[in-house]
């Protein structure tokens, strides 16, 4: 090893998995990433691989409805939609993902909440589809 290689962070534990990709079904045995929650401190570590076929990023297992519901407190930012400073947030957000989606086409809002910035998205962003999941 020479003196510029660098190791990964002690948090990104490499762990083989093996499942099943959500996007295009095929049976993946790779070398996963091991991470931890940051923005709650949660005592929970997900683990992520990225499909050998499709290169889908996913999270291996998926956590249950009930498991999901317990990772985020009753005032998540997501699931709060009224007030100045969430339209305020959500235009800041606005103002960068057009900047980023330069290529005209569907924008995907993975892991969206209740759905409140999709909204206010589609308020300003009228030439483009918009989804959430």
């Amino acid at each position: 090893m020479n003196g510029s290689a660098q190791t990964a962070p002690s948090f990104l534990n490499e762990q083989t998995l093996a499942g099943r990709c959500p996007a295009c079904n095929n049976l993946c045995d790779k070398t996963g990433v091991l991470i931890p929650d940051h923005e709650y401190d949660l005592d929970y570590v997900a683990r992520y691989a990225e499909c050998n076929a499709c290169g889908t990023l996913f999270q291996e297992p998926m956590p249950t409805v009930a498991q999901l519901a317990t990772y985020y407190p009753s005032d998540y930012h997501s699931m709060t939609t009224a007030g100045l400073l969430n339209r305020v947030r959500n235009d800041l957000r606005i103002r960068r993902l057009l900047r980023l989606a330069k290529v005209n086409g569907p924008i995907l809002d993975f892991g969206c909440g209740g759905g409140a910035f999709l909204a206010q998205a589609a308020e300003s962003i009228r030439s483009r589809t918009l989804w959430g999941f």
